[in-house]
C-alpha cells in the first residue's frame, strides 16, 4: 500500500459518520505522527542530535 492510499484511507475513516469518535482520534493521530516521521527524515544527524539535546536539557531543567 502506497503513502497516498494509506493517507486516503485514513482520511475516510475520520470523515465516516458511523465511526467511533475514539478510532477518528487516533487516525487524526497517526495522521498527524506519519507528517512528523516525514519531517525528520529530512533532518540531518547532527541536526537530531541538537534537537534530543535540548529536550533533555529542558527535561532536566523541569525535574531540578
Amino acid at each position: 500500500m502506497s503513502d497516498s492510499n494509506i493517507h486516503d484511507k485514513l482520511v475516510e475513516v475520520i470523515e465516516n459518520e458511523d465511526a467511533p469518535n475514539y478510532v477518528k482520534v487516533i487516525a487524526v493521530a497517526i495522521i498527524e505522527t506519519r507528517k512528523e516521521l516525514c519531517y525528520l527524515k529530512k533532518l540531518n544527524k547532527w541536526q537530531i542530535g541538537l534537537i534530543v539535546s535540548l529536550l533533555l536539557t529542558t527535561i532536566a531543567a523541569t525535574i531540578r
